[in-house]
C-alpha cells in the first residue's frame, strides 16, 4: 500500500498518453496550468472505475437551443484505476487543492513498473507515506518542469491465507441446483440454476414460481454478499434438468447471458430472434436486463440444435461460443468468412461469435483435423484474439507454430490461437504424453457453466487446467514434476506466440479433476477441481471473516 498526497492548485489526473494542461487560477485565468498527474508506461487497457458512491448525483444539461436534456451523472468518493501496472491499482480520492493517490500493490506484482509523472508541479507539493513492506521505498526527482515518483522494491510474496469473507444458502423450501456464477466489471455477483420451489427468493417481490416444473432462476447479489440486485425465474415451461446445457456469461453493460435447454423453446425467444427452433424442444441465449427481464432471446444455430460447451465474453462485450458437431454436411449456417467450411473428420469444433449490441451472430466457422477433435473451451484476450482448446483422439489435428507436433498417446489436449478476425491461426500444438489426457470439466457434457479451462492474463498468456493419466505429460519448470496418483490435475501456461512457457502436475495418490483456472492480475493461477486423495497438497490455512459474513439466507429452507 503506497499513498501520495499532492498539494497544488486543484490538480487533476489522467492515465499516461495525456498532458493534463488544464487552465487554473481563478476562475477565467487562463495562465497558471493545473499540476497533472500521468501513469507512466500503463496498461492501455486499465479501466477507471467509481467506488465509494455518494449523493447526490450532478446534473448537467446537453443540447441546443430549447432543447435540453437533463443529463445525471453518478457521484464517487474514490476514482480507481484498475490494473494499471500488472498487479497495481491506482485510487484517486480528494479535490479542492489536494488529490491523494494511493498505490495499491497487489503481493507478487513488481513495484518497479510503477511510474508517476506530475507535469507543472515542484517537489515540495509531493506529500508521501509509505505503509506496509519497507522492501520499497519511493523515489522522488524534480527534473524538466515537473515531478517524477516511482516506487523501488522486489515483489513481495504473497501471504497464504484463504479468507473466507462470507456464505450462505440460496433457494425455497424445494430443490435447487446451482448452475453458473460469474463475476461482472461492478463485482456483483451473477448466479444461475434451477428450482422446483415455489418459494424461490424473488427481488424485488413478484409472483413466485408455480413449482409445476424445473425453472430456470438468475440472481444477481452485491460484491459483498449483503445486498440483492435481483432475483427472478424464468417460467416459460418444463426444463429438461439433467443434460441440460446450462451456461452463463456476462455481457456488455452488466447483462446475464444463458444459454437454456427446454422443451418449451419458442416461449424464450423475443420477436427480433435471429434463429427459430425447428421443433417444440431445443437450447435458446437468452440475454437478461438490469432488471432480470428477457431483452434478447434466440433459438442457438441450426434451429436450436446446437448446443455450446463453452460461452465467454470479450472486453467489447461480445459473445464467443464453442461446441463440437459431428456432420458431414457443413452446417448451413456457416459465415462466408468461415475459416473452415466442411467437417474433416469424426467431429470438429465450431466457433460462433455474437455481435456485443445486437446479439446477432457475426461469425461462425468449423475447426479440426481428419482425427476426433472435441473443442469445449474457449478464451478471448483483449484485442479479441480466440483461443479454443479441448482434446484429439487418432492425431490429424492442424499443428502451426506448434509446441508439440504430434499426437503422443490416446488423447491428447489441443489448443488453437486466432487472430480477432479468424483468419490466421498463430499457433496450433497438442500438448500430451503416451496415455490420455483431457479437459473435460466437473459438469462434463452437461456442461453446467461455471467451468473455464483457458484463461488469459493481461499480457496475452494463455492459462490451462485439464487431467492426465499420463506419467510423461511434458514438462516445463513443474511444481510437481512427476504424477503423485492415479490421475492427476495438469496445470500450465502458454506465451502469446505459443511457447510453453509452465506446465506441471498437481495432486495427491489418488484422483484428481481440473475443472476451472482463473487468474489474478499478478498472473497467479486460482484452480478448482475436485480430488479422492488424502494427501492433496496443503499449504496455508484458511479462516473465516465473521465480521463481513452475510446473514442474506442463514438457514437451510429445505
Amino acid at each position: 500500500f503506497r499513498s501520495i498526497a499532492m498539494r497544488g492548485r486543484g490538480p487533476n489526473s489522467m492515465p499516461d498518453g495525456g498532458s493534463s494542461a488544464m487552465p487554473g487560477g481563478e476562475m477565467g485565468n487562463f495562465v497558471t496550468p493545473y499540476p497533472g498527474m500521468r501513469l507512466v508506461g500503463a496498461s492501455p487497457r486499465c479501466t477507471l472505475r467509481g467506488r465509494e458512491k455518494t449523493e447526490p448525483q450532478l446534473r448537467y444539461l446537453r443540447g441546443e437551443g430549447e432543447r435540453f436534456v437533463t443529463h445525471l451523472l453518478d457521484r464517487h468518493l474514490v476514482l480507481r484505476y484498475a490494473n494499471a501496472w500488472k498487479g497495481v491499482d491506482v485510487d484517486i480520492s480528494g479535490g479542492g487543492t489536494a488529490l491523494r493517490h494511493e498505490l495499491r500493490v497487489a503481493a507478487g506484482a513488481d513495484p518497479s513498473r510503477v511510474a508517476l509523472r506530475f507535469d507543472h508541479a515542484t517537489k515540495d507539493q509531493i506529500v508521501t507515506h509509505v505503509q506496509g513492506s519497507e522492501a520499497h521505498r519511493l523515489r522522488i526527482e524534480e527534473r524538466d518542469g515537473g515531478v517524477d515518483v516511482a516506487l523501488d522494491g522486489a515483489p513481495a510474496t504473497a501471504a497464504f491465507t484463504a479468507t473466507l469473507v462470507y456464505n450462505y444458502y440460496w433457494g425455497g423450501g424445494g430443490n435447487e441446483i446451482g448452475g453458473g456464477c460469474r463475476v461482472d466489471r461492478a463485482g456483483d455477483v451473477h448466479l444461475t440454476g434451477v428450482t422446483l420451489s415455489t418459494d424461490f427468493p424473488m427481488y424485488p417481490s413478484g409472483n413466485p414460481p408455480t413449482g409445476k416444473y424445473s425453472l430456470f432462476f438468475a440472481t444477481v447479489l452485491s460484491g459483498d454478499g449483503k445486498s440483492v440486485r435481483y432475483s427472478t425465474v424464468l417460467e416459460k415451461g418444463p426444463v429438461y434438468t439433467i443434460n441440460s446445457m446450462h451456461m452463463l456469461a456476462i455481457g456488455k453493460h452488466d447483462r446475464t447471458i444463458l444459454q437454456v435447454h427446454a422443451d418449451s423453446v419458442a416461449r424464450f425467444l423475443t420477436p427480433d430472434a435471429q434463429f427459430r427452433a425447428r421443433m417444440s424442444w431445443g437450447v435458446a441465449m437468452v440475454v437478461l436486463d438490469e432488471a432480470g427481464a428477457i431483452a434478447y432471446g434466440t433459438a442457438t444455430p441450426d434451429s436450436g440444435l446446437i448446443a455450446f460447451h463453452d460461452l465467454q465474453t470479450g472486453n467489447d462485450g461480445a459473445i464467443y461460443a464453442v461446441t463440437t458437431v459431428q456432420q458431414q454436411q457443413p452446417p448451413s449456417f456457416l459465415t462466408p468468412d468461415a475459416y473452415q467450411k466442411t467437417v474433416q473428420g469424426d467431429t470438429d469444433g465450431l466457433i460462433v461469435k455474437f455481435d456485443p449490441d445486437t446479439y446477432q451472430m457475426v461469425y461462425a466457422g468449423l475447426f479440426g483435423g481428419t482425427g476426433t477433435d472435441y473443442l469445449h473451451s474457449i478464451a478471448v484476450d483483449g484485442c479479441g484474439s480466440v483461443t479454443v482448446g479441448g482434446y484429439n483422439s487418432g492425431g490429424g489435428y492442424p499443428v502451426v507454430n506448434a509446441a508439440q507436433e504430434e499426437s503422443a498417446g490416446n488423447l491428447d489436449l489441443v489448443f488453437t490461437r486466432f487472430s480477432p478476425d479468424f483468419q490466421r491461426i498463430v499457433y496450433s500444438t497438442y500438448l500430451g504424453g503416451s496415455h490420455s489426457d483431457q479437459s473435460w470439466a466437473l459438469g462434463g457434457v452437461n456442461g453446467w457453466g461455471s467451468d473455464r479451462r483457458l484463461r488469459f492474463d493481461p499480457d496475452g498468456n494463455l492459462y490451462f487446467t485439464a487431467s492426465s493419466t499420463s506419467t510423461d505429460f511434458p514438462m516445463v519448470r513443474p511444481l510437481q514434476a512427476r504424477p503423485a496418483g492415479l490421475t492427476d490435475i495438469v496445470i500450465g501456461k502458454f506465451s502469446p506466440v505459443g511457447e510453453l512457457l509452465f506446465s506441471s502436475y498437481f495432486g495427491g495418490s489418488h484422483h484428481e479433476y481440473g475443472a476451472s483456472v482463473e487468474v489474478d492480475a499478478c498472473g497467479n493461477m486460482i484452480i478448482r477441481g475436485t480430488s479422492a486423495s488424502t494427501d492433496f497438497p496443503m499449504l496455508g490455512h484458511f479462516v473465516r471473516s465473521e465480521e463481513h459474513t452475510s446473514e442474506l439466507q442463514s438457514r437451510q429452507s429445505i
